[in-house]
């Protein structure tokens, strides 16, 4: 709850915000104390950080990213989003027994990709993926520490093709986290089974029949 009160000029952090118009539209990077005077900082939800405090009853996990995948570096702490993990069939191949008790591996069926969804997982965290080597250089001749964030794409929000992300973003990382309550992983949604035709199905209800 936001509550506004007057406060002593020397009492004041002289990096809060004096009205409460200014918080319209923001999103809190971390955990902000009640009672705390709100600064930028609070507010600040940029990557590299060097630690990741978990929320109590959740359970967090990373998660690599790109350009396409991290949606052109706009995703940041605070916000929600659902994770989909596409698994193609090449990577777990299909194979079969010989008689010669020998595996082999059956080819012309993996044209599939097995999906997995996680729905309302909450960004606690962002890692930008390291400076490049001219990166580096250009930062160690201006004496800076900290990593520059990757430069934004001159296309619509900041995306290319992902068949290109490879090339506009080294790898960074998210910090995932969601309730504990699903253990394993979320159940498959199956579609009805449709009778064959010609066949009719009906419900009866349990009980004495006539």
């Amino acid at each position: 709850m936001l509550q506004v009160t007057t406060t002593k000029i020397t009492e004041r952090d002289p990096t809060a915000f004096n009205s409460p118009t200014l918080l319209l539209g923001k999103i809190a990077g971390k955990d902000i104390p009640q009672g705390k005077q709100l600064t930028a900082d609070d507010f600040n939800r940029g990557g590299n950080q060097a630690s990741v405090t978990v929320p109590a009853g959740m359970r967090a996990i990373a998660v690599t990213v790109d350009q396409g995948s991290g949606v052109g570096a706009l995703i940041h702490t605070g916000d929600y989003v659902d994770l989909l993990v596409g698994i193609t069939g090449d990577k777990f191949p299909v194979i079969s027994l010989t008689d010669s008790n020998t595996f082999q591996v059956v080819s012309g069926i993996n044209a599939t990709s097995v999906k997995l969804l996680l729905q309302g997982m909450q960004v606690i965290g962002t890692l930008s993926p390291p400076p490049t080597a001219a990166q580096a250089q250009a930062q160690a001749s201006r004496g800076q520490r900290e990593p520059e964030q990757p430069v934004r794409d001159r296309h619509p929000r900041g995306l290319r093709p992902a068949v290109r992300s490879h090339q506009v973003l080294p790898a960074g990382r998210l910090d995932l986290a969601r309730p504990p309550l699903s253990q394993g992983l979320p159940r498959r949604r199956r579609q009805p089974h449709r009778p064959a035709a010609g066949r009719h199905h009906r419900h009866h209800p349990p009980g004495p029949r006539r």
